[in-house]
């Protein structure tokens, strides 16, 4: 029975059956008002304000035409009529605004559902393009290809199961297993919206942009997450939201979603969120969180408050961005570049380097060791490292000479090689030979 109460075609044969039915018995217009009411519920977004543009001048003409007929009753029915639906419409169109439906997301803000997704997505089913949608934004915001279960149409118009991996578009230099989500009616429940609408409002906007989003109220209890960040943790509102110790959040209590954060970052995490909830200050935290594989992953979060006319918060919304793949880019990264200085002090030569505006950025251990002091350690303030490191060891006879072949390789990007004498650490000076390649390989 549930599902042909959801069914709009259902809804809407039985409204006219029953404004019909309502006219004959009663012998009046006004029976019309069922079915009437019933479309303006039914229909949504641009069809619904054309709905509402009908009804006004349905009022508007039958009104002139009751004044200038000498108040007919038939046409002061009509008038009635539309007037009664126009003002009932908006009821309803006031309270769909004031609280949205919370009880799946397929139904919350189904105006927008369709103007989020792009037309590359419209051989989706309808309830399947925001769930394929976001995981195409968070793929390419984390650098991680997601994987997810949606309905496709098919040459016949009928729909089947398909799979869908959603790429970054660029390349990831560390190995990256993918996300897969398989969404089912357990991911799709919001909780009581009370006085967050505006904030699951923002959350929309930045789920549709990040691919995940989610809203809280004023004490930090979850009201909506982006089902897609539920799988992913395998937490439920429900779960999120669930009291370990007894106590409310604010309290110093811990709820649920405590159990998906690494034990090492909960405690500083939860604490900077406590103080946005009593002060009102942004949130923005990076820890590390639990999947559903068992792996804690880096994410970057942050959160705004929605206030009411008086500044009073209602809520908060916010995003978490998986950044795991920076992080062990960044690692890998390092570890890289530990190799190569580790690589480079072994070699028996003196090497150097420079920014790309020539200032010495590096001197390898055995050049330290043949001048006696590190790259930085002859700074003075006002003057560029370059010319006090040449003044320093470079003999006067080719200081010039070097400095102004130097600053052409600098303008040009050619390689350059110099003989001059170089002073070492005991003050003499010895014959080498100076040679530099192109800014790429500084």
């Amino acid at each position: 029975m549930g599902a042909f109460l959801r069914n709009k075609i259902f809804l809407a044969l039985a409204s006219v059956i029953a404004g019909a039915a309502a006219c004959w018995l009663a012998g009046s217009v006004l029976g019309l008002l069922c079915p009437i009411v019933a479309a303006f519920v039914l229909l949504n977004g641009r069809l619904r304000s054309q709905f509402r543009a009908v009804l006004v001048a349905g009022f508007l003409i039958s009104a002139i035409v009751a004044v200038v007929e000498g108040s007919e009753p038939t046409v002061i029915s009509i008038a009635v009529l539309f007037g009664l639906s126009f003002l009932i419409g908006e009821v309803i169109r006031a309270s769909n605004e004031e609280v949205p439906n919370s009880n799946s997301l397929v139904t919350a803000f189904m105006d927008d559902r369709d103007e989020d997704v792009p037309p590359s997505l419209s051989v989706i089913h309808p309830e399947d393009r925001l769930l394929a949608s976001h995981a195409v934004a968070y793929a390419f915001w984390t650098g991680v290809p997601q994987v997810v279960k949606y309905r496709q149409r098919q040459a016949d118009g009928k729909y089947s199961v398909a799979e869908m991996r959603a790429e970054p578009g660029y390349s990831v230099s560390v190995n990256v297993d993918p996300m897969v989500s398989d969404c089912n009616e357990r991911w799709l429940k919001m909780g009581p919206v009370g006085e967050t609408a505006d904030a699951i409002r923002a959350a929309k906007v930045i789920e549709s942009l990040y691919g995940k989003a989610w809203a809280l109220n004023a004490e930090g209890q979850f009201t909506y997450v982006t089902p897609s960040g539920q799988i992913a943790i395998g937490m439920t509102l429900e779960d999120l939201n669930r009291p370990l110790n007894g106590r409310p959040f604010l309290d110093g209590g811990d709820n649920g979603w405590s159990l998906g954060v690494h034990p090492d970052d909960y405690p500083q995490a939860a604490e900077a969120f406590r103080h946005s909830l009593r002060t009102g200050e942004h949130w923005h935290v990076e820890y590390r969180m639990l999947r559903t594989t068992g792996q804690y992953v880096w994410h970057r979060i942050a959160a705004r408050p929605t206030a009411d006319a008086t500044g009073r918060i209602t809520g908060w919304y916010g995003t978490s961005v998986d950044i795991d793949v920076y992080k062990r880019t960044e690692m890998a990264l390092r570890e890289s570049e530990g190799s190569l200085r580790q690589l480079i002090e072994t070699v028996p030569a003196l090497i150097w380097c420079t920014s790309a505006d020539g200032e010495p950025i590096y001197f390898s251990q055995q050049f330290r060791d043949f001048l006696g002091f590190d790259v930085d350690a002859k700074d003075v303030v006002g003057r560029t490292r370059l010319s006090v490191v040449l003044e320093e060891i470079v003999h006067p006879d080719y200081r010039q000479r070097l400095t102004e072949t130097f600053f052409d390789a600098l303008q040009t990007g050619e390689p350059f090689s110099f003989k001059h004498r170089l002073r070492r650490f005991d003050g003499q000076f010895s014959l080498g030979r100076n040679a530099r390649r192109g800014h790429e390989e500084s």
